[in-house]
Parts: C-alpha cells; sequence; structure tokens
C-alpha cells in the first residue's frame, strides 16, 4: 500500500508517560530489609571503631556499646517481622555463650558493679547478631567496612601529606589522660607529642597510635582475601606500609602466605620473593642516608637481637612491669589476676602479660574457649588453621581478644566465600589424581 506523503504517523507516548509501580516503589517505600541492614551497619560501625577509640568518640569510650544497644535492638526487632530475615544462623549457640561468659568473667575478677555487669551483658549483642548473619550478608559487611575505612583514609592521608610538605594547616592541642596520650589534632589526623621532633611523624590518622590502624587495616585485608584489587583494599595496602609499625607489617606477611595457602596456590615463589625483597630493604635502609630513616630505626633495627639474646623489637611491657609478671605467675593471684595500674609499672605496657595480670588465668582460658568455638563453625579447615595463627600472634602484642575491631576482622575471615577457593581446590584434586595415575602406570 503506498503511503501518503501528508499522512502523520500516530505515536504512542503512553509508554513514556507511566511509571512502572515496581520503580515507583523503590522511589518512595523503603523496605524494613533495607532499615534492618542500615540499623546493623550503624551497630558494627559505632562498636568497631569505638574499640579503636579515635579522638572523636573520646567523650563516649566507656559507653558507646550503650549506645550502640539501640540501633541493634531495633534490628534484631524489625528481622522478625520481614519475609527474607538477615539473621538466620543456627550454630551460634557456643560462640555467644563463650563470649558472654568470658564478658562477664573479666568484669567479675575485676570486683566490677552492676552497671559493668549489665555493659558486659549488653556488649554481647553485636556479637549475637553478626553470629546468626546471613553468609552472604557477612560479606557484605566485610566489604562495608573495608570501604568505610578506605574512605577515612582517602580523607587522612592527604591532609597529613599536606602537613609534610609544609602547609600551615589549622590544629589544637588535645589530651587522653586515662591512657596518658596527647597529641596536636590537625582534625582528619593526629600528630603524637613524641614525634614532635621528628622528621617524618609517624602516621596513624585519628587513632591512638600506628599499631592500631596497622593492625585493623592488615586484619581487613585478611577478611578481604580474594578481592585485593578493588580500589578500597589498595587504599588499605597503603595505609598499613605508611604506619611503620612492625607488628602490622609482620601480621600483613603472614597475610600473603596464608592467602596463598587456602587459596590452594603455590609458596615457595611467594617466599623467595619475600625474602629477597626483605634483603633488599634492609640493605637500602642500613646505607640510606647513613642509617638515618625510618625503615631503619623502627623496623630493621628492632629486628636485631641485643647483648642479652633478646629481640629489640620485643619491647611490649617495661622492665619494672615484666619484674612484677615474673613473681606474679608464681604467685596465687595468677587464676584470678591482679589490678593493673598504668601509672604503676610504666606507660606502653600491651600484650599477652598485660591481659593475665588485669583478668587472670581463667579469663585466658575462657577466650581460647571463646576462639575455639568460633573456629569450629569454619568449613575450611585451612581457613581455621589460619585464623589461629593469626589470633595467637596478634595476641602475643596486642590483647585485645573482644575488641570489636579485633574480632570482626577475624570473625569475618572464617565465614570467607569458599566460592573463591573452589577452582583451586579442583586444580589440586585434578594433579592429585594425574599423579596417581602415574603412580600406578609406573607400578
Amino acid at each position: 500500500m503506498k503511503r501518503d506523503f501528508f499522512t502523520i504517523k500516530k505515536i504512542d507516548v503512553t509508554k513514556w508517560m507511566i511509571i512502572p509501580r515496581e520503580r515507583l516503589e523503590r522511589l518512595f517505600i523503603i523496605r524494613k530489609r533495607t532499615i534492618v541492614k542500615v540499623f546493623l551497619y550503624i551497630t558494627v560501625l559505632i562498636v568497631v571503631y569505638g574499640s579503636l577509640n579515635p579522638w572523636f568518640m573520646w567523650p563516649i569510650s566507656r559507653y558507646y556499646y550503650f549506645l550502640a544497644a539501640l540501633p541493634i535492638s531495633a534490628c534484631l526487632l524489625l528481622d522478625r517481622n520481614i519475609q527474607d530475615r538477615l539473621f538466620v544462623g543456627t550454630k551460634w549457640q557456643w560462640p555467644y555463650l563463650t563470649c558472654l561468659i568470658i564478658s562477664l568473667v573479666i568484669v567479675l575478677v575485676n570486683a566490677g558493679n552492676i552497671l559493668g555487669l549489665l555493659r558486659a551483658v549488653i556488649s554481647t549483642l553485636p556479637f549475637y547478631a553478626v553470629f546468626r548473619l546471613r553468609r552472604n550478608e557477612l560479606m557484605n559487611l566485610s566489604d562495608f567496612m573495608a570501604k568505610t575505612l578506605a574512605v577515612l583514609m582517602c580523607i587522612s592521608i592527604p591532609f597529613y601529606v599536606m602537613f609534610l610538605l609544609g602547609y600551615p594547616l589549622p590544629h589544637y592541642h588535645i589530651a587522653n589522660k586515662e591512657l596518658m596520650y596527647s597529641y596536636e589534632n590537625y582534625t582528619f589526623f593526629l600528630l603524637d607529642d613524641r614525634a614532635a621532633l621528628s622528621l617524618i611523624p609517624r602516621f596513624h590518622s585519628v587513632f591512638l597510635e600506628p599499631g592500631h590502624l596497622g593492625t585493623f587495616s592488615a586484619f581487613m585485608l585478611m577478611a578481604q582475601i580474594g578481592r585485593w584489587g578493588k580500589w578500597y583494599n589498595v587504599i588499605l595496602f597503603v595505609t598499613t606500609f605508611m604506619t611503620f609499625s612492625l607488628a602490622a607489617y609482620v601480621l600483613l606477611a603472614m597475610i600473603l602466605f596464608i592467602s596463598a595457602w587456602v587459596r590452594r596456590k603455590a609458596i615457595l615463589g611467594k617466599i623467595i620473593f619475600l625474602i629477597s625483597l626483605l634483603a633488599a630493604v634492609v640493605v637500602v635502609s642500613l646505607f640510606y642516608n647513613k642509617g638515618e630513616n625510618m625503615v631503619n630505626g623502627l623496623i630493621v633495627q628492632r629486628l636485631t637481637i641485643d647483648d642479652e639474646g633478646r629481640l629489640t623489637g620485643d619491647n611490649r611491657v617495661t622492665e619494672t612491669f615484666e619484674k612484677e609478671f615474673n613473681k606474679f605467675i608464681v604467685s596465687d593471684d595468677l587464676l584470678l589476676g591482679k589490678e593493673y595500674k598504668a601509672l604503676k609499672y610504666g606507660w606502653g605496657n600491651s600484650g599477652f602479660r598485660v591481659f593475665m595480670y588485669d583478668f587472670g588465668l581463667i579469663s585466658l582460658l575462657f577466650v581460647l574457649a571463646f576462639y575455639t568455638a568460633v573456629s569450629l563453625n569454619c568449613h575450611d579447615r585451612r581457613v581455621a588453621i589460619s585464623m589461629w595463627i593469626i589470633f595467637l600472634s596478634s595476641f602475643l602484642v596486642r590483647a585485645t581478644p573482644l575488641y570489636f575491631y579485633y574480632f570482626l576482622p577475624l570473625f569475618l575471615f572464617t565465614r570467607l566465600d569458599l566460592g573463591l577457593l573452589v577452582e583451586n581446590k579442583e586444580k589440586c584434586a585434578e594433579e592429585d589424581n594425574l599423579i596417581k595415575l602415574g603412580e600406578n602406570y609406573n607400578a
């Protein structure tokens, strides 16, 4: 049929004027599940960063768990009334029970009051929540925490670099008298008064020490195994290196090998590469500027052996406290511990010896029971073994087993998505079968 030149084709515009109901609902209706996730993430932010003690949370350092109790309670209650629930985990009883017991024991051995016992119970609510969280949501939570730390570093690091380049930044003096720290506060990073005369002060962002930031960054990288190429994990690698924390460097080196081991990849080449890299760093640090550099002073020299045969970097306790601890472990106070007084034994004591002295052997045994219960639900033996290696190594120097910044990455690591490991498992199985076939053929 021949088309008339003067005929105007009818255009149906109704499809452009109608908004699908599903799209409209996403714009104006907030699902309960979304609210539950928001409350969960708010809770985790409060308890993780509260346990890291950044300067802006000092006023609530003793009460942040009470603050976190509101969103986590709302989160758990709302979840009961949604169809696609987030908290459906079933193997939570033993991890939570041991967590509750150790929290109460720590208060009781220190002659705590009713408020302390209440805080101990409330502090276990976030633990309960993550124990019951869906596995896929645990992975989302791991990504969220890695991103929040990376975003904070994206702000903190540029201001720190500006300071090093000599830009005049506004600042003021602050002090934490309880923990005996004092700083110049540049809002987005702190400058420790003890490092005021250093040419390049160590970076620790808004947190108390470089070791705290370095440990948390390394721990989050462990929970992110298989996703290290993401932008936020690259920033966490940079952050860890910038802290010049020997403990963080050792943890990161161990995590690199653990990543290869749990994913069934060859580690011999990585060992050779790491040894070569360490040798090169040691040689350069010894000769650069005649040894007057941060790498030599903060890392290499701390790995040397002193005249008494001890590692120079093993300075987690003062000489005064070490003598007191040696008396303590053969006394009747070993089981329940003694009150630790920082003013009496000097500043800077940390690690398992302080934990045992303050909370006793009974608390240590319950901590081991708690992490045992956590690792029992791990679906991969290599992951469970690796968690224990990292836990024990870090516990020696930074004994904060119930601090959420310490616990959460270790727990997330034990719940890694095993889909990341399937491909390498299959390759290993194929290689084993080929070897067996070859042996049978030769026989």
